[in-house]
């Protein structure tokens, strides 16, 4: 199981390109070959990244949202990185390409399966101690390539695969993933989703306020603007005591689009048509709210921290060579400006 989670890992692992897509080895494999591909439409210039296909044995979801580290609720992987890929120029995923939990396409048994590819598009940093890496920023979705706005991927479509066929498949990445903004609910069902509406909409409330800061020591060293984001709950009375200064909680947890878990608060009862985890989420939101509201707890600020990295969903909030600054950056900037815009006691 060890060797099967390391080997999910290092598949999507964001890790510096070095090699075009299409390099291979001088003796050309056999059995089936997969060439993913971009039109001009989707970008007119070359793209670095990551490029994943994707391989169901059902249609429930796509493909793509049926990927997991649980070795047997996982359908099939490959990846491969692309440095400079052109438009119209192929990835090829072939016999030698890494996959999991197969780690062959020669161990896929032939069969009608739904395949769908997506290109984990890259940046490049140019950071402060003057290396340079291509990496995959985090674009307000936590780090889920699946649904990261502006990756590129191709429509499900269902074909019958042969591992000695000798026939390549080719696929199209025709499609683009919009901003979190334009289908929020989609990013969700793979980020997970705790907030205050049905809507999954990120709005300001009386008690809950979202921030965005610039981090100077981030930026420094990522090379590029980098940002720190964070979700505020404040007391019931807050807006009304002016005067008045409160302790600060910080929540460590992974990235959430709004106040996770724990601390979910939601301001209406649960919709009638909710059920399971979605229904105890919602119902622990609401009783915190009328708990928050009647006085039963204590008076304090808390504080979940957004910290999503080119390597992952959080920094685990600690100063990391290759990371960067986000002990300090978090301790330093976005703690004092919570504290300064929202009247924390800052002593602790």
């Amino acid at each position: 199981m060890l060797k099967k989670n390391l080997l999910f890992l290092f598949l999507l692992a964001c890790t510096p390109t070095t090699q075009a897509a299409t390099a291979k080895p001088a003796s050309k494999p056999t059995g089936q070959r997969f060439e993913i591909s971009f039109p001009k439409e989707m970008s007119a210039t070359p793209l670095d990244g990551h490029v994943l296909l994707l391989i169901s044995n059902n249609n429930e979801q796509e493909p793509r949202f049926q990927v997991s580290f649980m070795t047997a609720e996982s359908q099939q992987v490959f990846g491969v990185d692309a440095d400079g890929l052109a438009p119209g120029a192929p990835a090829v995923v072939d016999t030698t390409t890494l996959g999991f939990p197969a780690e062959s396409l020669s161990d896929l048994p032939a069969g009608d399966y739904w395949v769908q590819a997506v290109f984990n598009i890259y940046e490049t940093f140019h950071l402060g101690n003057g290396r340079t890496l291509k990496l995959p920023p985090d674009k307000g979705e936590g780090q889920h390539w699946q649904v990261k706005p502006g990756n590129l991927y191709s429509k499900p479509v269902k074909m019958h695969l042969d591992p000695k066929s000798a026939v390549p498949v080719r696929i199209s990445l025709s499609e683009k993933i919009p901003p979190v903004e334009d289908d929020p609910k989609v990013v969700d069902s793979i980020v997970g989703w705790d907030g205050d509406n049905d809507q999954h909409a990120i709005v300001d409330n009386k008690w809950v306020k979202h921030i965005r800061i610039q981090s100077d020591l981030l930026t420094k060293f990522w090379g590029k603007p980098t940002f720190l984001g964070a979700v505020v709950l404040v007391p019931d009375g807050w807006d009304q005591h002016p005067d008045a200064h409160y302790p600060l909680i910080v929540e460590q947890d992974h990235f959430h689009r709004d106040l996770p878990g724990i601390i979910a608060f939601r301001t209406q009862p649960p919709a009638d048509n909710m059920t399971g985890g979605e229904l105890r989420t919602a119902k622990n939101g609401y009783k915190l709210f009328q708990d928050w509201t009647a006085g039963r707890l204590p008076r304090v600020i808390v504080l979940t921290i957004q910290h999503a990295t080119p390597y992952f969903d959080d920094s685990y909030a600690v100063n990391s060579e290759n990371v960067g600054p986000y002990g300090d950056a978090i301790i330093q900037e976005l703690i004092p400006y919570v504290e300064k815009q929202f009247r924390g006691i800052g002593q602790g």
